[in-house]
């Protein structure tokens, strides 16, 4: 079911963005999974 919901959300990005942006986009949310860790961009 996930791998189906993420080919789907790939397909929709394909229609406005560069692979390289999709791939910083996923790369961006596989590196804050975890929900004890404070989200990446915010930390000091």
């Amino acid at each position: 079911m996930a791998r189906c919901l993420l080919s789907e959300a790939i397909r929709l990005f394909k229609n406005g963005r560069s692979n390289d942006d999709i791939a910083a986009e996923l790369t961006a949310a596989a590196d804050n999974l975890d929900d004890d860790n404070p989200l990446i961009f915010i930390r000091p």
